[in-house]
């Protein structure tokens, strides 16, 4: 039986306007670095083919949590990034309350879900230790709570279409908490 593993990122959120549309997040979704699971993926290793026919991104790692699709997944600097669009708002109810938090700043980790297909121990010396992931195929990746890579981080989302609303109702928040 082939094993599905996972890795996971916090990402850190900023508001970038440049080349983001409305309802799209723009993450670093994996990178080479030691996880807290004490394996490393090798980025140059990571197969795409599968995963771009098929952009789905979950809510962690539950495929019956689809909640937004990959408009772009590609190697930059060394790391995996992604380019994602939520869908409209009220076509899926998770979506719309995942996207919420991620654009609120409360969700700020990424995961991959992958099938090694190449490893070998980080340290010879302690095979059933931490493993380097040489190549291995993209499953899926999702927005996730709990993150096990340090690196993976959200470096864009979209700025609202209405920032007077949104301006307005910042300004009744703080008047209400008065």
């Amino acid at each position: 039986m082939t094993e599905i593993r996972r890795s996971a990122s916090p990402a850190i959120l900023k508001f970038v306007g440049d080349g983001i549309g409305v309802r799209q997040v723009r993450a670093i979704v994996s990178t080479g670095e030691l996880d807290r699971m004490g394996d490393i993926i090798d980025q140059a290793g990571i197969k795409l083919d599968a995963f771009r026919r098929s952009p789905t991104v979950l809510w962690q790692h539950d495929s019956d949590h689809p909640i937004a699709k990959a408009l772009s997944v590609s190697m930059e600097g060394g790391k995996l990034v992604a380019l994602v669009q939520f869908p409209d708002v009220g076509v899926s109810a998770k979506s719309d309350e995942v996207y919420g938090l991620i654009k609120a700043g409360i969700i700020n980790s990424t995961s991959i879900g992958f099938m090694p297909l190449k490893s070998v121990p980080i340290d010879p010396s302690k095979p059933y230790g931490g493993l380097r992931f040489i190549s291995c195929e993209l499953l899926e990746f999702s927005f996730v709570s709990v993150a096990a890579n340090a690196g993976a981080l959200i470096t864009g989302r979209s700025v609202s279409k209405t920032p007077r609303l949104d301006a307005a109702r910042r300004s009744l928040a703080e008047i209400s908490r008065k």
